[in-house]
């Protein structure tokens, strides 16, 4: 089952919890969900010459 990470807003600490359960309590108040990191997407031929337009036909093959 996916995880949730949570912070503290007042000393950071940091709790990791189930998806689905309650929020946690930390310093009197509820802890503020930390953001989903998004590994960086893998870079195609086809996605370059979109990101690239001054080569926009040169993919590496020749």
């Amino acid at each position: 089952m996916a995880s949730l990470i949570y912070a503290c807003k007042e000393c950071g600490e940091e709790k990791r919890v189930e998806a689905g359960s309650a929020v946690p309590d930390c310093c009197g108040e509820k802890m503020h969900l930390l953001p989903a990191v998004q590994p960086p997407h893998t870079m195609t031929a086809e996605a370059d010459r979109f990101e690239d337009p001054d080569d926009a036909f040169d993919d590496g093959v020749h």
